[in-house]
């Protein structure tokens, strides 16, 4: 039977409140309970847990969110910490919100808004982070989980400028720009915009390029099954268009996020026994690709190369260490503060090209001569 999200358990929005400043900077996402806990966060800055509420068991938490019951007591206690719930007689309530006014000196209060999927992604978590130390004083700025767009529903948050994700797709993004809402897009380019977003089809080249100037020429791709994804499609068109131009027609193969990657490998193998490197769309799909590879007693980069692509902090660590394209994250945090600083004094906030990626050469690729 399928784990319901995370977000199964919040129930449906009600009043939404405007955004608040806050004193500090948010913990870092990182983990289950990372996760489960901003998902909570969100739920309690909207509305939908308001002040005062009660909140469920330790227990029926953990069957809502399809998670263990540590996994929900760290989450409380994470966010007990950051003074967001209280406990009372073994059930945690949600605090009151303090009386002050936000400070005089706020400038803008700006929004980003994210799919539950997006939020799990480091690359995402460590952009919010490098976004937030580049903000400065006067600027407040708050994530939020949807996993769908409700123009209305940002438009009622009273916020100076929402950065709306670029899988929520053109229509929904387009519609809230449409409302009133001050609207800038992350990871996607758009034509009216202001955009922030990594050159992924460059860096889809860069992946090719490398692959062909170490000698391969039996290459394969392999990506994930859903792939409607702006940063996917574009990392895929880069090295169709790299290889192609080099008269190389790759193999692709598809994976999902519970793929058998033993299965697929061995079906790749079959199809194609002088196999010599693979261009994998994501970090975690290289990492696992290496695992079953290692587990196969299928050496890399000796039989097969791999490269991988976001420069995840596992892949300088692995045995071989992964080669990879490195996400530009201080650079896109840096432009996400300077469109809000924009914004805040007024100015225009248009950018009008792309932030671009860097190839890191490591241990996993192996010259084909």
């Amino acid at each position: 039977m399928p784990r319901r999200p995370l977000t199964a358990g919040l129930g449906v929005p009600g009043p939404v409140p405007a955004l608040v400043a806050e004193a500090a900077p948010a913990p870092a996402l990182t983990g289950k309970h990372g996760a489960l806990a901003a998902l909570m966060r969100a739920a309690i800055a909207d509305g939908r847990w308001p002040a005062g509420c009660r909140l469920p068991s330790e227990r029926a938490l953990a069957a809502r969110f399809a998670v263990s019951r540590a996994t929900v007591r760290a989450a409380l206690a994470l966010l007990a910490s950051e003074g967001r719930i209280a406990s009372h007689a073994r059930r945690a309530r949600v605090s009151q919100p303090p009386a002050a006014d936000p400070p005089a000196a706020l400038r803008l209060r700006a929004a980003l808004v994210l799919t539950p999927e997006r939020l799990r992604n480091p690359v995402i978590q460590a952009v919010v982070a490098a976004c937030r130390a580049h903000l400065g004083a006067g600027i407040a700025l708050e994530v939020f989980i949807h996993e769908r767009l409700h123009p209305e529903l940002y438009r009622a948050r009273g916020t100076g400028l929402a950065f709306l994700d670029g899988s929520f797709g053109a229509r929904a993004i387009n519609a809230a720009a449409a409302s009133g809402l001050r609207v800038a897009v992350l990871n996607a380019f758009h034509p009216r915009l202001p955009y922030v977003f990594t050159d992924n089809r460059l860096g889809g080249m860069l992946m090719a390029r490398h692959a062909l100037e170490r000698g391969h020429r039996r290459i394969a791709l392999l990506h994930h099954g859903e792939i409607a994804v702006h940063d996917f499609t574009q990392r895929l068109r880069g090295m169709r268009h790299e290889l192609q131009a080099a008269g190389i027609t790759p193999l692709e193969l598809a994976c999902d996020d519970t793929g058998d990657i033993d299965r697929l490998l061995a079906q790749l193998l079959r199809q194609a026994p002088d196999l010599s490197l693979l261009l994998c769309l994501t970090d975690s799909l290289a990492l696992r690709v290496l695992e079953a590879l290692t587990v196969a007693g299928i050496a890399v980069p000796e039989r097969i190369s791999l490269i991988g692509y976001d420069d995840m902090a596992a892949c300088a660590l692995t045995h071989p260490p992964l080669t990879s394209v490195r996400q530009p994250v201080e650079d896109l945090g840096a432009a996400l503060a300077a469109i809000a600083r924009r914004v805040a004094d007024g100015a225009e906030a248009r950018l009008d090209r792309p932030i671009s990626p860097v190839l890191v050469p490591r241990a996993s690729v192996a010259d084909k001569r």
